[in-house]
């Protein structure tokens, strides 16, 4: 029902006093028209059911095309498009609780559409539509299953390694790094009493000291990581400091690598880069994008007990 009231609303007089044409209350009252050219309003139009869920929503983010990805409590995602729901992927692994709301943002890269999302129940986590899986934001510290030996043909220098792995995500985020192997003393011959101060600082520089005839082959075993990366901390000198870090390229799990003295494609790093943990956020209850950069909000650090019992 429309009401023509060309004076619009007028709430500065008594009741009885009230103009002609004007009214003083309006219940679910809208424009009849957006562009504001008439002054007819009607009564708000409701709505009517779009689709039904599988089960209740705690959160929702748009996406593109009038698309909705949607989280609903009987632990499932899905996306909801024109009034038609599609389920993305539905698991026990999300865990997720009708009392925490996700919150979440989205973006695209190249052909996926990434969602990253959160509720201060679970750790932050992010889903590839095209590929959707229950999947961390941050790669947990988990023990790595590798095996490290010295063997027959390379050309190592002579000294000290110590070695460093962690594992790394499909989008190579890091975690800590968990795995340590060392030190390996790698000389020249075949027995190690050869080695044992047989070149020193003192005697001659350690950039004079030969190579060896050693390599150092590593193999690292997972069922869910893709990919690891190694770090190296090499000492050449007689005082057992370290000389150089060393970090990997980031390499497919189940694969070996070959650690031969050729490290053109390694990159230099510092010993803070390995020994200083990163903070391991365990929860978070917001998730924004701020100049490119994914900002999370009332976090909670993982638990950690220095205690010996």
């Amino acid at each position: 029902m429309a009401i023509n009231a060309p004076k619009g609303w007028v709430t500065d007089v008594h009741p009885v006093e009230q103009p002609e044409n004007t009214y003083r209350y309006a219940l679910n009252a809208v424009r009849e028209v957006d562009a504001g050219d008439k002054s007819l309003v009607i009564n708000e139009r409701g709505t009517v059911p779009c689709v039904a869920l599988p089960s209740e929503p705690i959160g929702q983010v748009y996406v593109s095309d009038n698309s909705f990805v949607v989280f609903l409590s009987g632990n499932e995602i899905g996306l909801v498009k024109e009034c038609s729901y599609t389920s993305i992927l539905k698991d026990d692994c999300l865990n997720f609780n009708a009392t925490y709301p996700v919150d979440a943002v989205f973006r695209v890269r190249g052909c996926d559409t990434i969602v990253y999302y959160t509720d201060g129940f679970n750790p932050p986590r992010v889903i590839n539509l095209s590929d959707p899986k229950c999947e961390l934001l941050i790669p947990q510290d988990v023990p790595i299953r590798a095996d490290v030996t010295v063997a027959t043909g390379g050309s190592l220098n002579q000294g000290s390694y110590q070695l460093a792995i962690r594992y790394m995500d499909s989008d190579q985020n890091p975690s800590n790094w968990t795995f340590f192997a060392g030190p390996l003393v790698i000389y020249s011959g075949t027995t190690y009493d050869k080695a044992n101060g047989e070149y020193s600082q003192a005697t001659r520089p350690a950039e004079d000291i030969p190579s060896s005839n050693k390599s150092i082959r590593v193999s690292v075993l997972s069922d869910d990581k893709p990919f690891y990366q190694i770090g190296i901390g090499i000492s050449t000198s007689s005082s057992g400091s370290v000389d150089s870090v060393l970090l990997s390229r980031p390499t497919p799990v189940n694969a070996s690598t070959v650690i031969d003295g050729n490290f053109s494609t390694w990159t230099q790093g510092l010993l803070e880069d390995i020994f200083v943990d990163r903070i391991t956020v365990a929860k978070a209850k917001h998730i924004e994008q701020i100049e490119n950069r994914l900002v999370l909000a009332n976090i909670v650090e993982t638990e950690r007990k220095y205690c010996v019992s």
